[in-house]
């Protein structure tokens, strides 16, 4: 709160500019699309799967010549190698910990791992004897400590979640279906992925909860990513009209998002915001898949439309198609994903917004505030006010 008293009209304009500039200054970021590369050798290939919160590092997996190897992107270093013959599928929002899943040089099975720029690669085995199956990390809580995946617990399938302290816990010991965790809340409390072929929602109060069904199709739905609070889940369900994206929210339950046209044969959700205002995912006709964008203000809609017309990136994303966006940033600001680049290889890219995805006209609350400013300014020299209350 701040007031100005006794000031003259000049120096109170000045102070009311002075406030709308710094804002503008303290939230303003070029907006940007930036394509990643890949990993050197073989034939060309990436996929951004995961980013920060901050927009600055982002992993996923790029083609070497002998295996997919799990990378590591950040501004200064470009894109690394951090696990061979592996895939980097989540890094926690404070950016340290990435995990995924790598081969044992030793076995020849696919473990889960966890890295750090410390401590570099940690496999962490299987909760017994080494097991033939593979198994992998596919989440990891916001301060990295928590990490959630599948792995084998007497020769079955399911979905555990990792500590230092606790080492593998089941997640659901008392049924002997297979499970998988997807993802798992900022502060790790909630964690959400599929029992048998249902999503379900876990908690150390309520256990595995169903998320429910739609009318049509089977009773099936796989979870694929949730807000970081862990209020709200998103998915895809078995619809009448083919695999659907979903969002659920305890208020509404499971939606489906629907389809970015008539002929699509299925649509995913991949991730959502704190806010659960945006959600991204892939839409496909047939083999060819086309990212997505959900907002309540818009519905669905093709996420390359909306970064060229609402964020002016036409020119950065010319002879570019995104296939799919696979993870987006709790504030909304950061994209990641696979695209067809101009070359025809598919390519990992990276976006950075100067606002929220979700906000219907991203430019207008800034471009607002400058107005307000103006016109203080032109009021303030007119006639002079004894005292202003910001609040």
């Amino acid at each position: 709160m701040i007031f100005f008293r006794n000031v003259n009209s000049d120096s109170a304009a000045c102070i009311i500019l002075g406030c709308c500039l710094s804002y503008l200054c303290s939230h303003a970021q070029a907006t940007e699309f930036i394509p990643l590369g890949d990993l050197p050798g073989g034939g060309f290939g990436s996929t951004a799967i995961s980013v920060d919160g901050l927009g600055q590092k982002v992993v996923g997996s790029s083609a070497t010549d002998t295996s997919d190897n799990a990378f590591l992107w950040t501004e200064v270093s470009g894109i690394q190698s951090i696990a061979p013959s592996g895939s980097a599928l989540a890094i926690s929002e404070d950016g340290v910990v990435v995990v995924g899943m790598a081969t044992n040089a030793g076995t020849g099975i696919q473990e889960p791992f966890m890295w750090d720029s410390a401590n570099g690669l940690s496999l962490l085995g299987f909760p017994g004897p080494a097991s033939p199956s593979p198994a992998a990390a596919l989440d990891v809580s916001g301060n990295g400590e928590v990490v959630v995946g599948f792995t084998v617990f007497n020769g079955v399938q399911k979905a555990f979640s990792w500590t230092v302290g606790a080492g593998f816990v089941d997640l659901e010991p008392l049924t002997t279906e297979t499970s998988t965790a997807t993802s798992i809340s900022r502060d790790g409390s909630v964690i959400a992925g599929q029992l048998g072929n249902r999503a379900f929602r876990w908690t150390a109060t309520d256990g595995m909860a169903y998320l429910g069904d739609l009318p049509g199709g089977s009773d099936s739905s796989e979870a694929s990513g949730m807000s970081a609070d862990g209020a709200i889940v998103v998915g895809s369900f078995d619809s009448s009209n083919g695999s659907e994206a979903f969002r659920w929210s305890n208020e509404t339950g499971m939606v489906g998002l629907g389809f970015l046209s008539t002929d699509s044969t299925s649509s995913f959700a991949a991730a959502t915001t704190e806010s659960g205002e945006a959600i991204v995912g892939q839409n496909s006709v047939g083999n060819t898949g086309e990212a997505f964008l959900w907002t309540p203000a818009h519905g669905i809609e093709p996420l390359q439309h909306v970064l060229e017309t609402r964020f002016s990136l036409s020119n950065e994303l010319s002879g570019w198609e995104l296939i799919s966006a696979l993870d987006i940033s709790a504030d909304g600001r950061f994209i990641v994903g696979r695209g067809i680049n101009t070359d025809g290889n598919r390519e990992a890219w990276l976006v950075r917004l100067d606002q929220p995805i979700f906000v219907p006209e991203p430019r207008g609350g800034l471009m607002g505030l400058l107005v307000i400013g103006g016109y203080a300014l032109l009021q303030f020299r007119q006639r002079g006010v004894p005292a202003i209350g910001c609040r």
